[in-house]
């Protein structure tokens, strides 16, 4: 009965998405066997915590949207998700899960909401800072970027992310406090949540300009995350060709769940 209940949810959820062009067909599949593997092996707390951060990253991802379609000259990537950028998010969560399942160590589930909240937090990031009036400036070197640009960071990205990964931190301690009850050490857990699922947004930043391949297009001088444009390669003018931002989302989201395994 519980992977039935899983099923049907992840299945309207994916296609109401699909629908609404937030994902493409191999995302909606993907999504829905996500989905319902997490409640299986998880329960409900990190089901909550995937629909939270897929429908809210889902309304994010549609504001400003006219004024990000410039954008498109620099991401490999459209708005809607493939099924290796629902991996991206939320496989990391999934093992968490799984290890819970094999463990039965209450901190496997904390950890899947820290992988969510590394997610949300670079989303909203990413969504929200290209919006930014300000100016958009690399982690690294502080020199000013173009937006939209991996590694590029803004004072309304950066407000952003936190918000992203406090709504993921707040979410789980209601969801805990309504399912199980308080704990003495909710306040601690969310707290750790929350800084964590932030810092998984300035990793990904630090990745995004050190090591994530960028070109340039030399037919129009644009500095992109594309491989090729049309039949033609670009040059590679930074980071290594094979990582790519689903890469970087997913290392990113490992650095920062397994330092709260660690540390726990």
């Amino acid at each position: 009965m519980k992977i039935i209940i899983g099923i049907i949810i992840s299945v309207i959820i994916a296609i109401i998405a699909y629908n609404k062009k937030s994902l493409n067909r191999s995302g909606m599949i993907t999504a829905i066997l996500l989905g319902s593997l997490i409640f299986v092996l998880g329960g409900i707390i990190p089901f909550m915590l995937m629909l939270v951060f897929f429908i809210s990253s889902s309304i994010i991802s549609k504001i400003g949207k006219i004024k990000k379609r410039n954008l498109d000259k620099i991401h490999e990537k459209g708005d809607e998700r493939d099924f290796i950028q629902v991996i991206a998010n939320g496989g990391i969560a999934l093992i968490c899960v799984l290890l819970f399942q094999i463990t039965k160590d209450p901190k496997f589930l904390i950890a899947s909401a820290v992988s969510f909240a590394a997610s949300n937090s670079d989303t909203w990031a990413s969504e929200l800072g290209v919006l930014s009036k300000g100016k958009t400036i690399s982690i690294i070197t502080g020199k000013r970027i173009e937006k939209g640009v991996s590694g590029g960071v803004s004072l309304l990205g950066t407000l952003s992310a936190l918000l992203g990964s406090t709504v993921i931190g707040l979410s789980y301690t209601i969801s805990y406090i309504i399912t199980l009850g308080y704990d003495k050490n909710i306040i601690k857990i969310l707290l750790l949540i929350i800084l964590l699922g932030f810092l998984g947004s300035i990793v990904d930043s630090v990745l995004g300009v050190t090591i994530q391949g960028h070109y340039i297009d030399e037919s129009s001088g644009d500095v992109t995350e594309k491989k090729v444009n049309g039949d033609r390669k670009n040059r590679l003018i930074s980071g290594y060709r094979f990582i790519n931002n689903d890469m970087v989302n997913i290392l990113s989201n490992l650095i920062v769940t397994a330092i709260f395994v660690l540390i726990l």
